[in-house]
C-alpha cells in the first residue's frame, strides 16, 4: 500500500514538474534575451537656446547630414533610445526634447507647432546640420507643415 502511495506521489510530481517546464522555459528565454540586449550608446547631451529657453539635445556621430528624432507629445528623446544604435550605423542622429520635454527648458508660454518647428531649427543650426531626414509622430508631420 505504500509503494502505491509513493508511486502516486510521485506520478503527481512529474506531472506538476511537465505543467511547469514551458513557464520556466519561457522565462529562461526572456531573462537570456534581456542579458543579450545591447548596451544603449550615450550620445553628446547639448543645449542650445531658442528666445532664452534651452533646448537640449543628443548628437550621435559627425557629419553634415542627419537622421533627426522628433518625439511625440508629452515624451522626451529617450523614446528613441532603442532605435538609435540601428540608426547611428547609416548616418549621424539628433535627437531633440522639444520645449516644455525632458531636459529642455519649460516656460509658461504657449506650446505650438510653430515653436517646436522653431526648435527644431534652432538644434539643427546649433548642430550644423545642412541635410535632416526626420522621424517622429503626428507632431513632425505637423511640424513640416510649419
Amino acid at each position: 500500500m505504500i509503494s502505491k502511495v509513493k508511486q502516486i506521489v510521485v506520478q503527481e510530481r512529474m506531472a506538476y514538474l511537465r505543467a511547469l517546464a514551458p513557464a520556466l522555459c519561457l522565462l529562461f528565454l526572456l531573462t537570456t534575451a534581456a542579458a543579450q540586449k545591447p548596451a544603449i550608446v550615450q550620445g553628446e547631451s547639448r543645449y542650445t537656446s531658442l528666445e532664452g529657453t534651452r533646448i537640449h539635445y543628443q548628437t550621435y556621430g559627425k557629419g553634415r547630414e542627419a537622421i533627426v528624432l522628433i518625439h511625440g507629445w508629452s515624451c522626451n528623446l529617450d523614446n528613441w533610445r532603442d532605435q538609435i544604435p540601428e540608426f547611428e550605423k547609416r548616418k549621424r542622429v539628433i535627437a531633440i526634447d522639444l520645449p516644455g520635454h525632458g531636459q529642455s527648458g519649460k516656460p509658461k508660454l504657449t506650446y505650438s507647432m510653430d515653436l517646436f518647428a522653431r526648435a527644431v531649427d534652432a538644434v539643427m543650426r546649433d548642430a550644423r546640420v545642412e541635410r535632416g531626414g526626420f522621424d517622429g509622430s503626428g507632431v513632425t508631420s505637423r511640424m513640416h507643415v510649419q
